[in-house]
């Protein structure tokens, strides 16, 4: 429903994903993003970032350390500002 008719009183409807791609997904790349869909003024309206979970660096237990949760944050900032337009 809201591919058709929007979401009330937001701008941007941003997806995330966190799949592991063959297609997307190389050994260096930890995430990409795209905007999907734009308005009249050519702004995004609709944008997907997938985050590469297959990079993303755990510890044995499972879990990710502070700094890679820093770098993984700092890298979906980067993502969604392509989304946004910038290169």
């Amino acid at each position: 429903q809201h591919m058709s008719e929007g979401v009330q009183n937001a701008d941007l409807v941003l997806y995330v994903s966190g799949t592991p791609s063959s297609r997307f997904c190389g050994p260096s790349t930890l995430a990409v993003a795209v905007a999907c869909n734009f308005d009249a003024f050519d702004r995004p309206t609709a944008g997907a970032v997938n985050i590469c979970l297959d990079q993303v660096e755990l510890d044995s237990d499972g879990t990710a350390p502070p700094h890679v949760v820093k770098d993984n944050v700092d890298v979906i900032v980067h993502e969604v500002g392509h989304v946004l337009g910038h290169s």
